[in-house]
């Protein structure tokens, strides 16, 4: 039942109030690695700017190509150190917490009486304590992952310290709680996801014998299958706003015409010469978000040029949560809210088996070697 790297915790003598970060920080280990060239294709999917259908979108297949041919396979264990030291302490905390406070509402009438409720609320405050404690770890690794989608000529983190050491010193420290608010509204994953996985498991083991690891394994993909259709929209709307890189960002200036030039009142540009060639894009052309040092387009010959004829680049001012949700919605409906979707079920359903199966498996051998 217990494969060598897990039976060794049997030979462990961890004291029994740190089980459970024990193996939460285990299953994390265990689940970054095997899951991580999944979640390079997820953020990357998430984090590209331009609309779906588009010129330069890119899908699943087209994306995984892309960074095959950009850095091998390498590049799909990119941010792979902030991932794991995301997931260890994420998981560590999140079970440390979830398991104590199940431990203490054991002890309340009413939670005893309803203990689905107290399921959910346990998964709701230790989603929310482990997304505070850790938010500055994913911004790092959603960084990372989304590099693929810069220019070539585009700066780019070597390493985890020299990233934090980056994004502190030209974009402060609140860079790091870049999607925060909406990686809280994930709190209601969880809720719905342990709600669901401690239901199934009880239903599973109602004749009184312990679970199997398939039973383990169906309970997790199908609780967290269930939970990613309900709250994925938030993944995406976070994902959007942490690849934000803070810069001087501002509306567009009308060009200055040369001096003596007459004014055209047709559809060009406020301000252009009259027979300019130099019209305005439509306004849909220019994204108000855009990933890191990426331009919001690339740039046209038709863009508007300067007083002394170089062009000049457009420094959009981006929004936050309902100005980031009205983008989305605008470039691709509904549908926006939900890319990478497909990607994402596979890494996280997996990811998610892994990871109750690892923590469900430790947490039996750390009680045999207390025993």
């Amino acid at each position: 039942m217990c494969g060598p790297p897990i039976a060794i915790f049997q030979l462990i003598h961890v004291p029994p109030s740190l089980h459970s970060m024990v193996a939460g920080a285990g299953a994390g280990l265990v689940s970054s690695i095997a899951t991580c060239p999944l979640d390079v294709v997820k953020t990357t999917l998430q984090a590209q700017s331009v609309p779906r259908g588009a010129k330069g979108y890119e899908g699943v297949s087209k994306t995984i190509v892309r960074i095959y041919r950009q850095n091998g396979l390498r590049g799909f264990y990119r941010g792979l150190g902030p991932t794991i030291g995301g997931y260890l302490p994420t998981w560590g905390i999140y079970f440390t917490v979830y398991d104590f406070i199940k431990d203490r509402l054991r002890r309340v009438p009413l939670a005893v009486a309803h203990p689905d409720t107290s399921h959910v609320a346990a998964a709701m405050a230790a989603g929310a304590t482990g997304t505070i404690l850790t938010n500055p770890l994913w911004v790092v690794k959603t960084r990372f992952m989304a590099q693929a989608t810069l220019p070539p000529s585009a700066p780019r983190y070597r390493n985890t310290v020299q990233a934090f050491y980056s994004i502190y010193k030209t974009e402060g420290i609140r860079a790091f709680y870049k999607g925060l608010v909406p990686s809280l509204f994930g709190v209601t994953h969880v809720a719905v996801q342990f709600g669901l996985y401690e239901k199934s498991k009880s239903w599973a083991s109602r004749d009184g014998r312990q679970l199997t690891p398939t039973a383990i394994l169906g309970c997790s993909s199908v609780s967290k299958m269930i939970a990613s259709l309900a709250t994925y929209p938030h993944e995406v709307l976070r994902t959007r706003i942490q690849v934000q890189r803070n810069r001087p960002a501002g509306p567009p200036q009308p060009p200055r015409p040369p001096e003596g030039a007459v004014m055209s009142s047709g559809p060009g540009p406020i301000g252009a010469p009259v027979g300019s060639s130099t019209r305005v894009p439509p306004a849909a052309l220019y994204s108000p978000l855009v990933t890191g040092s990426e331009p919001p387009y690339p740039q046209k010959p038709d863009q508007p040029m300067s007083g002394n004829g170089r062009l000049r680049r457009w420094q959009p001012k981006r929004g936050g949560i309902i100005d980031v949700c009205r983008l989305i919605y605008r470039q691709d409906g509904w549908r926006g809210f939900y890319r990478g979707l497909s990607i994402n079920l596979v890494r996280t359903v997996p990811s998610s088996a892994v990871t109750m199966l690892s923590y469900e498996l430790i947490m039996r051998n750390l009680a045999l070697s207390s025993s």
